[in-house]
């Protein structure tokens, strides 16, 4: 139940059933401090579809961790997905430290923490005994925010520099507000700040809904919201969702909002019937 779902409710998911969660769980990782997870899905049930969900960067403290994004998470675990958010190094909660390589985006680090959650996926199923050996290992999906977006976008294929970081045990994706091209498409102290955003989409061909705001005003580029569509036009993504804002400085109503488009559910719907 939740009141300040309207228009969406008239789009059929399956009713909301109990969920347990488990955190923090850790997974050790050489050459650094463990890795923090949330792992958030149904009481009961079998075969559960994984979500692996990447938070972005921003002002806030938290919602930049395995502690953010809560009514998004619980409104896909309420529905059979298993949704796991790594706190990842980036972030002011239990990122790495400032001076250790890579800081202070650790965007490479990002992309490998998506990967050890999946290389690892026996292990965190041993920290959350309510939901071990119901875990389907078949069907990953990863859906990003913002920065998330970047890290997804990497997953499914896109590549930087000619540098491919797709990880094939993921069979479908979902950018929410992901930065656009770089480079050039951004302003001079932009592409200055976040090299890494020059990626090339059109390697991108895991099956993704990119997802949009009309309203959004990104500040990394001056082409405005469309810039958030880059990756739908320049990839073989399956669709493209303009919602009226994405980037909302109200971040619940962002939660509020995503939890209920049905783009999300969609693909991930989509995914379950596999």
């Amino acid at each position: 139940m939740n009141n300040l779902i309207d228009l969406s409710h008239s789009i059929p998911t399956p009713q909301a059933e109990l969920t347990v969660a488990y955190a923090p769980i850790t997974l050790p990782l050489a050459g650094r401090t463990p890795l923090e997870l949330r792992l958030t899905g149904p009481a009961s049930g079998g075969a559960m579809p994984i979500v692996l969900l990447s938070h972005g960067a921003g002002p806030s403290k938290y919602i930049p961790s395995k502690d953010g994004y809560a009514p998004l998470a619980q409104f896909w675990a309420e529905r059979g997905f298993a949704v796991i958010q790594p706190t990842h190094g980036n972030s002011p909660v239990g990122g790495l430290p400032n001076d250790a390589p890579g800081a202070p985006y650790f965007w490479r680090q990002r992309v490998s923490e998506m990967k050890a959650i999946i290389d690892h996926l026996d292990e965190v199923e041993q920290h959350a005994p309510a939901i071990a050996g119901r875990l389907d290992h078949r069907r990953i999906a990863a859906a990003g925010h913002s920065f998330g977006g970047h890290t997804v976008s990497l997953l499914l294929g896109a590549e930087l520099a000619g540098e491919s970081f797709a990880d094939p045990r993921i069979s479908a994706g979902v950018l929410l507000a992901a930065p656009g091209r770089g480079g050039s498409e951004l302003t001079a102290q932009s592409a200055a700040r976040f090299p890494f955003f020059d990626v090339d989409f059109a390697h991108m061909t895991t099956r993704s809904v990119v997802i949009c705001g009309a309203d959004d005003n990104p500040h990394f580029t001056s082409r405005g919201p469309e810039w958030h569509a880059d990756a739908f036009y320049d990839s073989w993504a399956i669709n493209l969702l303009p919602g009226a804002l994405t980037e909302y400085p109200n971040v619940q109503a962002l939660h509020d909002r995503l939890a209920a488009d049905p783009g999300v559910q969609k693909v991930l719907a989509r995914e379950a019937g596999n």
